[in-house]
């Protein structure tokens, strides 16, 4: 029996591992995503603190100095937080835009697979059918020369 040899081994392999190499980005992307969040959350939790002094210094002083510190903190934390809000659009645009390219590797990875899986089914078919052949010319030409002789008749 032959054995079955796919022409487009390479092409399959190739699709393998673009479908491999995009699901590790599309972790990396949802791992900064995550820590991007972490940031987002953790710059707003100090803002809302910075924010909550700075109320408090309004009330109860009037030490300008210090108000105007506080002010500038609460200014770069804004700054900062409009950047991690930026940096959270532009990966999760990338997350998509990689979703979408694995999903596309997905289907032409399966469709080759499928195109293989097809073909190897047609070899085998092929090649039973060539056995089956070959056993029913091996029956046939054993029984003809082992089939007793004519009876003759008295």
């Amino acid at each position: 029996m032959r054995a079955f040899r796919y022409r487009l081994a390479p092409v399959l392999k190739r699709a393998e591992r673009l479908e491999q190499s995009l699901q590790v980005e599309l972790a990396r992307l949802h791992e900064a995503l995550r820590q991007e969040t972490r940031r987002g959350e953790r710059l707003h939790l100090l803002h809302g603190r910075l924010q909550e002094r700075l109320r408090t210094l309004q009330r109860d002083e009037l030490d300008l100095p210090r108000l105007r510190a506080l002010r500038g903190e609460t200014e770069s934390v804004e700054q900062f937080l409009q950047e991690a809000a930026r940096t959270r659009e532009e990966i999760a645009s990338r997350l998509a835009a990689t979703r979408q390219e694995l999903l596309e590797a997905v289907q032409a990875r399966q469709v080759l697979a499928h195109h293989r899986d097809m073909l190897a089914q047609r070899h085998h078919r092929e090649q039973m059918a060539g056995e089956n052949r070959l056993l029913d010319e091996l029956s046939t030409t054993r029984f003809a020369n082992s089939s007793p002789p004519p009876r003759s008749s008295s």
